[in-house]
């Protein structure tokens, strides 16, 4: 194959990787990238009910925190890591746990994602 149309192959490939994908469930993409699965609630699971309730909960707390203490950055993903520790603290509040996810050898980690 010839450098040219080995570009046009790669630039083709790459091309279609960028495309959105559709036909997929939000579900299996994040089990195929964080290797964590997405759980369903069920309203009328009083378990799963209250799990809502708690995480509204954790969400208004983190909402009157930055308020208070307004995250400034000039990149949204620098917003989005900053915030990260206004959930931290908030979730223990409602009587939900909140850790950053270990690595296949057990180890703490804090990049990549899920991140809490």
């Amino acid at each position: 194959m010839e450098d040219k149309e080995r570009v046009e192959v790669l630039e083709a490939a790459l091309a279609q990787m960028l495309k959105p994908i559709k036909g997929i469930l939000f579900s299996v993409i994040i089990k195929a990238l964080a290797e964590r699965q997405v759980l369903q609630i069920n309203k009328s699971d009083p378990a799963d009910e209250d799990l809502v309730l708690r995480l509204e909960k954790a969400i208004l707390i983190c909402a009157a925190e930055l308020e208070s203490k307004p995250v400034r950055r000039p990149r949204p993903n620098e917003v989005g890591n900053d915030v990260e520790a206004y959930v931290m603290r908030a979730l223990p509040q409602v009587g939900l746990n909140a850790a950053r996810p270990t690595s296949a050898a057990g180890a703490g980690k804090s990049t990549g994602y899920p991140d809490i």
